[in-house]
């Protein structure tokens, strides 16, 4: 466990230029220093400290603090695991400066790495990165199952994700892995896996995992537009998440009914539940229901949904990171036009947009969006390439 405190050690004296006679004069010898630091012996805990402390650091490896902090680590993991409300972080993250310099670093590099993904994908740190060799099963386990799945590598990510499955063998991993499929178009993977997951869920007795579990599979028919297949099982979700802590999960599983009924041309259907979403300011909502109004014959009705769409727009301080919801406007603008399916620019927009979506979005976008590229190739006599698209 001490073999991070030790290489940590290393970088201290490093950075405040100390010698390892300086460092260890009185405690051990210089050339004992050095087997700690290159992690060749696991030094006693009272040595280690001193070691700290002659560089002005207090080591914390008292046994009632260790003892208190890895519960504290343990019930991160199971509030994680169960979709629990995560207050063993604040508990830990009060006690940052001393687990810093403890024997349970790495744990808290790594809780700190997953907490920040909880709320938006991040990289691991650098010094995160150095500490993978250090690491047991379990923490490169965790640390495999919060990477983020970059564009390009894929292929690579995902095999982390199912070697963190093999390791831990929990409903929460599968369903990272199952996640990571989805998001990488590969829905019959998502649903090779689907007995496994609910069969993990209920064993566990992890309701919030089985839910997920189910609303996975209807996202799966939510970008395939099947709604008949998707319905049943957005209503186990549905009835596993409504008055319970998740309640607020539920808006998601709407939107995606409604997208669906949208694409179906179902448009009462769709602004029903569209209507049930909560999402205040977002894009994606304003978008869906400017783009039922129009597709409807109300255009005139979507005019203020398309004004909450540039606002949106305006409001980001990285204008060029949203360049997808720049042309997402731009093509639900285009819809208000008599006739835009025949116009050879919406064509050239939509085509852009969808080379965007291929490098910035999960293949749900790019579903959505293929039907009306579909009619307006048709429209325009460009059959070849309505066929690929078809194919």
């Amino acid at each position: 466990m001490n073999d991070y405190s030790n290489a940590l050690l290393k970088l201290e004296r490093i950075k405040q230029n100390k010698g390892q006679k300086e460092v260890c004069y009185g405690i051990c010898v210089p050339s004992y220093l050095s087997k700690i630091e290159r992690n060749h012996v696991v030094p006693d805990p009272t040595i280690l400290k001193q070691l700290f402390e002659r560089l002005g650091i207090k080591f914390h490896c008292e046994e009632d603090f260790i003892h208190t902090n890895q519960e504290s680590i343990n019930q991160f993991y199971d509030q994680l695991n169960y979709g629990l409300k995560r207050t063993a972080f604040n508990q830990l993250n009060s006690m940052d400066s001393e687990l810093t310099f403890s024997p349970l670093a790495i744990d808290w590099l790594l809780i700190q790495f997953i907490e920040s993904n909880m709320e938006s994908t991040t990289v691991p740190s650098e010094q995160l990165k150095e500490c993978i060799h250090l690491m047991n099963d379990q923490q490169k386990a965790y640390y495999s199952m919060f990477l983020p799945l970059e564009k390009g590598r894929e292929d690579k990510i995902l095999k982390e994700y199912h070697q963190a499955f093999n390791t831990l063998y929990t409903s929460y991993s599968l369903i990272n892995l199952m996640l990571g499929y989805w998001l990488n178009g590969q829905y019959d993977k998502v649903h090779e896996y689907s007995d496994k997951c609910i069969a993990l869920a209920l064993e566990e007795g992890n309701t919030h995992n089985l839910a997920q579990c189910y609303g996975l599979i209807g996202d799966v028919y939510a970008c395939l537009n099947i709604e008949d297949l998707m319905l049943p099982y957005y209503k186990r979700t549905i009835h596993l998440l409504q008055n319970t802590y998740w309640n607020d999960q539920l808006g998601g599983i709407y939107y995606n009914i409604g997208a669906t009924y949208l694409s179906n041309k179902k448009y009462d259907l769709a602004l029903e539940y569209f209507d049930m979403v909560d999402w205040t300011d977002s894009f994606l909502l304003n978008h869906k229901k400017a783009l039922t109004r129009i597709r409807s014959g109300n255009a005139l009705g979507a005019e203020k949904y398309i004004e909450q769409m540039k606002l949106w727009v305006q409001k980001q301080e990285q204008p060029d990171a949203f360049q997808v919801e720049k042309l997402m406007l731009e093509e639900t603008i285009f819809e208000c036009e008599t006739d835009f399916l025949g116009n050879p620019k919406f064509i050239v927009l939509l085509e852009e947009l969808m080379d965007c979506l291929k490098k910035h979005r999960h293949n749900g976008y790019i579903l959505f969006y293929q039907d009306i590229l579909k009619e307006a190739y048709c429209e325009q006599r460009q059959y070849k390439k309505a066929l690929e698209l078809y194919e």
